[in-house]
Formats: C-alpha cells, sequence, structure tokens
C-alpha cells in the first residue's frame, strides 16, 4: 500500500529456560540471519534494558547482547528512545494502529511472526493499567508467557513513529510520545 509506513514482523522468537538467555536468543538469532547482517541491523527495546545488572556481572543487557552479536551490532545500532512510554500511552497507540485505517500498516506474517500475534492476542490488562504478564514454571524456573513480544512490538513502534514522523501524526495528537 503505497502510501502508508509498513511494519513488517519477519521472525519472532520466544526461547524457554534454560535456553533464553540473551546470549541463547542472540545465538538463534545469529544462526537463522547471520548470511544478511551485511546490510545492517538496528537493534529497539526497552529504555531499561541500559541500566545495570547484578545478574550479569553490571553489565546493562545491553552490553550482553552487543557481546552476544560478535561484532554485528554496536552502540550506534542501538534505537531506543529516552524513555518508556506509558502502558496506557501504548494500548491506545497499538489498538489504532491495528484497528483503524491511519498511516502505518503492521503485517505479521502467520508462520514466522506467530509469536508475536499470539502475544499480542493474549496479554492482558492489570487493574493499574499495565500489562498482566502470564508466568510459567519450567525446571524450577519462573518465567512470563506473554508480554515480551508485545512489549518488542510496542518499543520499536514508538521509536519509529517518532522518527517517521519528527512530529505527532494527526492520527495521535493528543497521545505524549
Amino acid at each position: 500500500i503505497e502510501d502508508k509506513w509498513q511494519l513488517r514482523c519477519i521472525k519472532s522468537y520466544s526461547l524457554e529456560p534454560p535456553e533464553n538467555t540473551i546470549e541463547d536468543s542472540c545465538l538463534r538469532f545469529l544462526t537463522d540471519w547471520e548470511h544478511v547482517l551485511k546490510y545492517g541491523l538496528y537493534v529497539y527495546g526497552d529504555t531499561s534494558g541500559r541500566n545495570q545488572q547484578p545478574v550479569k556481572k553490571m553489565r546493562s543487557f545491553y552490553d550482553v547482547l552487543i557481546e552476544s552479536m560478535r561484532g554485528y551490532v554496536n552502540y550506534d545500532n542501538l534505537r531506543l528512545l529516552k524513555s518508556n512510554p506509558f502502558h496506557e500511552q501504548r494500548v491506545h497507540v497499538i489498538n489504532k494502529i491495528l484497528h483503524d485505517d491511519i498511516d502505518i500498516q503492521v503485517r505479521l506474517d502467520e508462520e514466522n511472526g506467530s509469536e508475536c500475534i499470539v502475544d499480542l492476542e493474549k496479554v492482558k490488562m492489570d487493574a493499574n493499567g499495565k500489562k498482566f504478564k502470564e508466568k510459567k514454571k519450567k525446571d524450577g524456573v519462573t518465567f512470563e508467557i506473554v508480554g515480551h513480544h508485545s512489549d518488542a512490538f510496542d518499543y520499536m513502534l514508538f521509536y519509529l513513529i517518532k522518527k517517521v514522523f519528527g512530529t505527532l501524526p494527526e492520527w495521535l495528537k493528543g497521545t505524549r510520545l
């Protein structure tokens, strides 16, 4: 569709414990996509991932990601907002994009983007307007089974809206980015 921006999910990943670390995710991604990484790669995500984590030996999640991507990603490839958008705002914008006829079209491939589709359909809101992320326990490890794909989708989408439009498009007036 020529007059719309298209956001297309080519592949989504959701690894379960014990193979759900940043390092494992990067390895899986490299296995699938290393042959095209010469064209460049950008990383979008949660701004709080910049915070140092004691479980990662006082490195941030992005430090670990850059190290794990073996030279394909550096700090210049990070596309992060200054702060994460509010949950209530994210719900409003995502619903508008998925359900209204606006300047952005989202295309999620049924086969390769199915985990993102399921996540967007199943994630619920809690009483405070935040995402309620259902949890599962496997091999003694508790992890969230929904919310990761929709969070990633939100962060990338909000970053792109801000960069592509520069200012809020008319259909988002009244929403703070």
